[in-house]
């Protein structure tokens, strides 16, 4: 059953009723659950600044429109997790793709986990200048670590990669031709330093930004891109390979843009004029 994001919160009842046509019989069942909404969802304060300094505001997330760049119903993200060498045989993620997952993880939890982010912005409107731009993507939980805070890394990305299809953990789902894994970077083709993990090759030396945020929150994980590097995904979208997010502190678990309700998928904040 799926809770919608605006659910209030507090108790709540739903009526489930069995019915058997061949002996007329009909069983209502009345079920109490709780639900606690703590609204972090809906957090605008990063568009909210953006108007105070005057800009315009674009929010490109998948399955929501985005009028402000000319898109309509976007459905451009692309985003996947790489997940480390296991010592096990068996549960060995070299060459797995978790593209089609609805979850996200950056961090360190047995093994070492990054994730790759990437909004296709060929359909949007050209001509427009961006003036600040934030990656935003939604922190639900933690693996491992201890009670703190967990800190973030964004990196651009400076070769190809696909999203892919896999859904299953571990060796269930190899990776495809052109997908990306731990070890690949668009199969056959392999990341310089496995895990997207060569400076100046495989990903930029320096991150692009860095957050911290207190592990004991669910919250919009913000990281602020360089807007000329934003501007250049939308004026030559082939040189658009997106960013790497590397976390420590544990592993973070954050929404993918698979996942079931929208507001809650990542999210690219640009200010405009």
């Amino acid at each position: 059953m799926s809770i919608p994001t605006k659910a209030v919160t507090g108790r709540h009842n739903i009526t489930f009723t069995y019915v058997n046509k061949r002996l007329n019989l009909e069983l209502p069942r009345t079920f109490t659950f709780d639900v606690v909404n703590e609204g972090s969802w809906d957090d605008t304060s990063v568009q909210d600044a953006l108007r105070r300094r005057g800009l315009r505001v674009a929010v490109v997330q998948q399955g929501m429109p985005c009028g402000a760049l000319g898109m309509g119903r976007y459905d451009s993200t692309g985003d996947t997790y790489l997940h480390a060498t296991h010592p096990v045989g068996d549960r060995n993620a070299d060459f797995v793709n978790f593209g089609a997952r609805d979850v996200l993880h950056a961090g360190k939890y047995g093994q070492e986990y990054r994730s790759l982010v990437r909004f296709d912005l060929a359909s949007a409107r050209k001509g427009t200048r961006i003036v600040a731009a934030y990656l935003q993507v939604y922190l639900y939980g933690w693996g491992g670590g201890r009670p703190g805070r967990g800190t973030f890394e964004a990196y651009e990305v400076l070769v190809p990669w696909s999203t892919g299809r896999g859904t299953s953990l571990y060796s269930k789902d190899k990776v495809l031709p052109g997908e990306a894994s731990w070890l690949a970077s668009a199969h056959p083709g392999k990341w310089r330093v496995p895990g997207c993990g060569a400076p100046g090759v495989d990903r930029r030396a320096q991150p692009i930004s860095t957050a911290s945020v207190d592990r004991a929150t669910k919250v919009w994980v913000t990281l602020e891109l360089d807007a000329d590097l934003v501007a250049r995904w939308l004026d030559d979208p082939g040189r658009n390979f997106g960013v790497l997010l590397l976390g420590h502190g544990g592993r973070a678990d954050f929404r993918a843009s698979e996942f079931g309700d929208a507001p809650f998928r990542p999210r690219l904040v640009l200010g405009y004029r």
